[in-house]
């Protein structure tokens, strides 16, 4: 059977076409422009606000050790002086984090188990209540996730089975923990685990 090339082409490009839709709807639609005072988020605000002050990485006052000061040294470049923060622009750049995370996901998972299986698990990924809930928190998780993700699709090999195969020749393409690597790319692609927890 001969395929038409206009509905193959549209086959082959529709994953990408339902993503830019996501896009597109979370970017439009579910960016806030207050603040969500969600977990350890004011941590995170009055750190930064801190640094960008330049009064060091510090708290309410206090040196400030549970975490790295990472995100919030990311954050202290957002902080306008008397304005405070823009959090609608810093939940715009919260929301692009999360997308960009989204789409590494898909990216690394068609290496391994072809287009539609990709699709299907990011599109439960990307309307998961969990992830969905945390749109707007001003939290490392986003850019956590996101060079989480970099480095799996570094780590990953492409499948010579892009169908999706099931049974044991799908077992360990895409495995956890990831393996070492001698790659430096890979090596220094993602120290954000550390850098923004």
């Amino acid at each position: 059977m001969v395929q038409h090339p206009i509905g193959s082409r549209l086959l082959r490009w529709s994953p990408g076409i339902i993503l830019a839709v996501y896009a597109l709807w979370v970017l439009l639609g579910c960016v806030e422009s207050e603040w969500r005072p969600e977990w350890d988020s004011a941590i995170y605000i009055l750190t930064a606000r801190s640094l960008a002050e330049g009064t060091g990485y510090s708290y309410l006052g206090s040196p400030f050790f549970l975490r790295p000061p990472g995100f919030s040294y990311v954050l202290s470049f957002l902080f306008h002086g008397d304005r405070g923060f823009d959090f609608a622009q810093i939940n715009f750049l919260m929301m692009l984090s999360s997308l960009a995370a989204v789409g590494i996901v898909y990216l690394a998972l068609r290496r391994t188990e072809g287009q539609n299986r990709a699709l299907g698990a990011v599109l439960l990924m990307a309307t998961c209540p969990v992830f969905v809930s945390r749109f707007n928190w001003i939290q490392s998780d986003a850019p956590f996730l996101r060079c989480f993700s970099l480095r799996s699709f570094f780590l990953t090999s492409p499948s010579r089975n892009r169908g999706g195969a099931s049974g044991p020749a799908s077992v360990g393409r895409f495995s956890w923990p990831p393996p070492p690597t001698s790659d430096p790319w890979v090596s220094f692609s993602c120290p954000g685990w550390f850098f923004f927890c």
